[in-house]
């Protein structure tokens, strides 16, 4: 598996002084994959049957997937930015401190392969709770 393909999207520092700005630059591209997953389940046949409906059944729950991976609160992730837009200087500065033990817990997590398993269960539930998003099999 290929991993670090995507780059990090420039923050200029007028816009990281705002924490508004700062936060809604790191949501951008999970809500774009939210949307992205609506529009999927939105152009899929009512009768969920045949290859395109399936395409757009696993290119909804692969972008969900792409969402939530992007919300984990680990550096340089979408999830971290959020935190530091939504916890004060001093909060962000206690929070980059735990961010090796974050490495190593989340490692553990991805052999043991309970990672997968929340994320997977993380992305179905979002697919469920869109409209039209129960998947059919």
């Amino acid at each position: 598996m290929l991993v670090g393909w995507g780059r990090a999207v420039p923050i200029g520092p007028q816009l990281a002084q705002r924490r508004l700005g700062l936060l809604c630059t790191a949501l951008a591209g999970p809500l774009a994959n939210l949307l992205l997953a609506a529009a999927c389940l939105a152009l899929r046949p009512a009768d969920g049957q045949g290859a395109w409906a399936v395409f757009l059944e696993t290119s909804a729950l692969l972008n969900l997937l792409l969402c939530v991976v992007n919300l984990l609160p680990v550096q340089p992730l979408d999830g971290a930015t959020c935190i530091q837009a939504l916890c004060g200087e001093r909060g962000w500065r206690r929070y980059q401190g735990l961010q090796p033990y974050l490495y190593v817990v989340g490692a553990g997590l991805l052999f043991t392969g309970l990672l997968g398993q929340y994320l997977l269960w993380a992305a179905r539930t979002l697919l469920n709770l869109l409209p039209g998003g129960m998947l059919h099999g």
